[in-house]
């Protein structure tokens, strides 16, 4: 399954310190070169993952099209209070290869997934997603407690399965892809 991909522009003369107390990652870090990132609500539950570079003075987000209005929805809450413009632009890029994704274990957000896992649950902490070190941001200390308090019950875990009857009652589907005839491949907190 190929997800069509858009991009989400973050311009203004607050774009950097608007975007560091919204989203996980440090953006002292984000350079030309793709960088991981997650949008959490004030709960630490994963509203948006998504690829996140600078480009001369403005940041660019790269994520699922379905994506686009939910997360514009969350920034614009907070936009209004500083000097930034949301906007989505027209880049030609490839999709995303679902498949691909959940084979290298990392989960895709989408809108029936939005705001249901925390980064820990998604093992978003092992895939450089989140800077324990750079300071408040939505959700960032439930996070941080999970971190360095908590005790992760659940976990993300690659299935590969003949039948969704296999799956044990309290699985939760983040990603699936049927992918192949006899075969569903999916990531699944359990």
């Amino acid at each position: 399954m190929m997800i069509v991909q858009s991009t989400l522009q973050v311009s203004g003369k607050d774009a950097f310190s608007f975007l560091q107390g919204q989203l996980t990652c440090d953006m002292r870090e984000i350079t030309a070169e793709n960088h991981y990132a997650a949008l959490c609500n004030n709960k630490g539950r994963v509203i948006a993952s998504f690829e996140i570079c600078k480009d001369q003075n403005n940041f660019l987000i790269y994520l699922p099209k379905d994506m686009i209005s939910i997360v514009l929805k969350t920034l614009g809450k907070y936009a209004q209070f500083s000097d930034v413009i949301l906007q989505e632009i027209e880049l030609n890029l490839p999709p995303k290869d679902l498949l691909s994704a959940i084979r290298h274990k990392i989960a895709v957000i989408l809108p029936d997934t939005s705001g249901l896992f925390t980064p820990h649950e998604l093992n978003y902490h092992h895939l450089t997603f989140i800077s324990f070190n750079k300071g408040c941001y939505m959700g960032q200390e439930i996070i941080a407690r999970m971190q360095y308090l908590g005790k992760l019950k659940k976990q993300l875990c690659h299935l590969k399965l003949a039948s969704l009857t296999d799956l044990a009652e309290n699985t939760r589907i983040v990603n699936m892809v049927k992918s192949d005839e006899n075969h569903y491949e999916l990531l699944a907190v359990i």
